[in-house]
C-alpha cells in the first residue's frame, strides 16, 4: 500500500477498499449537499495571524486540554459514527485502541457493531452516545449499561428526533445492507418490533425535542451529559438550564438537513462569555489541524471528527486512525508555532482574521 500522508490520501484509499456503496454512504449528505459543503467552506473564510503576546517563538507548543478533569493529548476527539465493523475487521475496538494510543476520547455510537466488553476492557477514555427516545426508561437502561462498562460521559444526539434521512439509499449506487438487528448496544424493546430504520425511528423517536426529558436524563446519568446537535444561543441557554455539562455545535455533518448553518458560523454567533458557563465543542467540516486552531480561536474548547476518523479506519484500521489523529495534532502544533501560542489557552480571537 502506498504511503498515506494527507486526509485526501485516506479518503481515496477508503473508496478503493470499501467499494462504491459503502464509500458513498460515508460521504453522503442531505439534499444537494449545501450544509455539508458549508461546514467545510466556513473555515476558509478565516486566516491565522501571529500574535504579539509572545516575543519568543513557541517552538514546543502544548496541545493538551483538560476535559471533565481528564487530560487529553489534544482537543480533537472521535465523534460517534456507526458501523465500524463494516470499515475494518476489528471494528470499534480498533477505534478505541487508536484513541487510547493517541491520548484522546472516543464517543461510542449506539450503532456500534460491538458490545462494550468487546470494544475495550477499560473504557474510561470513552463516552456513550444515544438518541432521544419516547421511552425514557429505555434510555436509562442503556445508560446504565454504558456506565457499568466504564464509559465516563453520556452524549445525547438531539438533532435527529425525526429520523435519519442519511440512511436512505441513493438508487444511483449499489445498496448496502446495514446490520440493524445485530447491534449490541442499540436501544431496542422486544415489544416494539421494526423491520427498517425508518420504521424504528417512527416507533421509537419522539418527533419533537422535550427539554424536560433532557433534564430528567441529565439528573439520572450522574456523569457529565453532553448535548450534540445544538446550533443556536437560545438552545445553548436551554441546555444550561437543563443541567447539561457541554454542548456540541453540530448539524450532523450536513447529513440530516440541507438548510442549516455551517457549524463554525453557528459557533461565531455565540457570545464569547457563554463558554464560561458551559463547555462548547464543535463538529462538522473539521479536516485538519488548521481548522482545529480556528475553531478554538472562535470559542470552541475542543472539536470532534467523524468522516476523517472513518477514513483512517477504513484505510488501515487502528494504525490508519492513529496516523490521522497524529496528523491533526501535528498540524495544530504547526499552527500554534505560527501564531506564537505555547498552550491552547493562548489561542484567542486575535489569532484569526475574517477574510473579505
Amino acid at each position: 500500500m502506498r504511503k498515506l500522508e494527507t486526509l485526501q490520501d485516506f479518503a481515496i484509499a477508503t473508496e478503493g477498499r470499501l467499494g462504491l456503496g459503502l464509500a458513498d454512504y460515508i460521504g453522503r449528505a442531505a439534499g444537494q449537499g449545501n450544509t455539508s459543503r458549508s461546514n467545510i467552506h466556513a473555515f476558509c473564510y478565516y486566516d491565522i495571524v501571529s500574535s504579539n503576546r509572545m516575543q519568543e517563538s513557541a517552538n514546543y507548543p502544548q496541545t493538551a486540554v483538560k476535559i471533565f478533569g481528564k487530560d487529553l493529548a489534544m482537543p480533537v476527539m472521535i465523534a460517534p459514527t456507526a458501523w465500524h465493523g463494516m470499515y475494518t475487521p476489528k471494528g470499534e475496538s480498533a477505534t478505541s485502541a487508536a484513541a487510547r494510543k493517541v491520548g484522546t476520547n472516543y464517543i461510542i455510537s449506539s450503532f456500534s457493531t460491538l458490545d462494550f466488553s468487546q470494544i475495550d476492557s477499560q473504557l474510561s477514555h470513552t463516552w456513550y452516545q444515544l438518541l432521544m427516545y419516547k421511552d425514557l426508561g429505555l434510555m436509562k437502561h442503556y445508560i446504565d449499561k454504558a456506565l457499568n462498562a466504564g464509559c465516563s460521559a453520556i452524549v445525547l444526539t438531539v438533532d435527529a428526533v425525526m429520523g435519519c434521512s442519511m440512511c436512505k439509499r441513493d438508487p444511483a449506487v449499489p445498496a448496502v445492507e446495514f446490520p440493524v438487528h445485530k447491534l449490541p448496544i442499540f436501544p431496542e424493546d422486544p415489544a416494539i418490533p421494526y423491520s427498517t430504520l425508518d420504521q424504528y425511528y417512527e416507533r421509537y423517536m419522539p418527533m419533537r425535542l422535550n427539554w424536560e426529558d433532557i433534564r430528567e436524563i441529565v439528573l439520572y446519568a450522574k456523569v457529565p451529559v453532553i448535548l450534540k446537535g445544538v446550533l443556536s444561543h437560545a438552545d445553548v441557554l436551554k441546555a444550561i438550564d437543563a443541567g447539561a455539562n457541554a454542548v456540541i455545535i453540530s448539524n450532523h455533518g450536513g447529513r440530516q438537513n440541507d438548510k442549516l448553518p455551517a457549524t463554525l458560523d453557528a459557533l461565531v454567533q455565540l457570545p464569547p462569555t457563554i463558554k464560561e458557563q458551559i463547555d462548547i465543542y464543535l463538529d462538522g467540516g473539521v479536516r485538519n489541524g488548521e481548522d482545529v486552531f480556528k475553531a478554538l480561536a472562535l470559542g470552541a474548547k475542543a472539536v470532534l471528527i467523524g468522516r476523517p476518523a472513518i477514513y483512517g479506519l477504513a484505510a488501515d484500521g487502528e494504525r490508519g486512525l492513529v496516523q490521522v489523529l497524529q496528523t491533526f495534532k501535528n498540524d495544530l502544533s504547526e499552527c500554534m508555532v505560527k501564531a506564537r501560542c505555547r498552550t491552547l489557552e493562548d489561542i484567542g480571537p486575535g489569532n484569526v482574521v475574517r477574510l473579505e
